[in-house]
């Protein structure tokens, strides 16, 4: 893989993000530091603040939607969520998670399963045991 942004110029001389060679965003965050930042500073470029920005984050966005695009078994889908393979398995049977997959060789889309299966959150309704209030209550009875 070559990562220098020297090659990755295009033909207005800008150096272009390596988005088929990077997957993941810790790579790509690693590019924008260690590779494109040293290349700007070799050349003493001056940069339009907003468009490096406007780029990082297309850049990392492109890998995230790279990354949720990603199918996986249920056996993958339940070592990366925690949750069980007959558990994301009845999830596609009942139609609350798409198959991308086969009907007898089911996969899941990392995408889908996030939207899907996140943990419940308490609501702004519960409330947490207050031992004062429990004491009050205790010594009222009384």
């Amino acid at each position: 893989m070559d990562n220098n942004p020297r090659s990755q110029r295009t033909s207005t001389g800008v150096f272009q993000f390596p988005a088929d060679t990077i997957t993941d965003e810790d790579t790509a965050l690693t590019w924008w530091e260690q590779e494109f930042a040293p290349a700007c500073e070799a050349v003493g470029a001056l940069v339009n603040g907003a468009l490096i920005v406007r780029q990082i984050v297309a850049s990392l966005r492109r890998v995230r939607e790279t990354a949720l695009a990603e199918t996986m078994s249920l056996t993958e889908a339940a070592e990366r969520t925690g949750y069980s393979a007959e558990h994301i398995g009845r999830l596609v049977r009942r139609g609350r998670l798409p198959n991308a997959g086969r009907k007898n060789a089911p996969r899941v889309r990392l995408g889908d399963l996030t939207l899907e299966v996140k943990p419940k959150l308490a609501g702004k309704s519960a409330r947490l045991y207050d031992p004062l209030s429990d004491a009050r209550s205790l010594r009222v009875r009384r």
